[in-house]
């Protein structure tokens, strides 16, 4: 699965700054990757986009997925890292099934 989070992160302009939101998703205990969530422009808490994308296996059943923030997703500034996430999305990329 490809997972990903839709966010709002209204902490500085596009494309200047370094105050981006870092997380760890950390699926069933497990650290999967870095979600990164750019800002979308100066106090634009109500502009929603998609943020980078881990894959992960997963099987049948329930799972966990928490966006945990450790030392190692601080922004190079050290200062502002923060963001409004809506959704967690997961999307197949790849099925185990049979071979045909």
């Amino acid at each position: 699965y490809a997972v990903d989070v839709e966010y709002a992160n209204g902490s500085g302009p596009i494309n200047t700054d370094n105050k981006c939101a870092v997380r760890t998703a950390v699926i069933d205990g497990a650290a999967v990757g870095p979600i990164v969530m750019p800002q979308r422009g100066d106090g634009n808490w109500n502009e929603y986009g998609y943020s980078s994308t881990v894959t992960t296996m997963l099987g049948k059943g329930v799972h966990e997925i928490v966006l945990a923030f450790r030392p190692s997703d601080e922004n190079m500034n050290g200062d502002i890292n923060t963001a409004r996430v809506r959704t967690i999305r997961f999307t197949l990329v790849h099925t185990n099934g049979p071979k045909k």
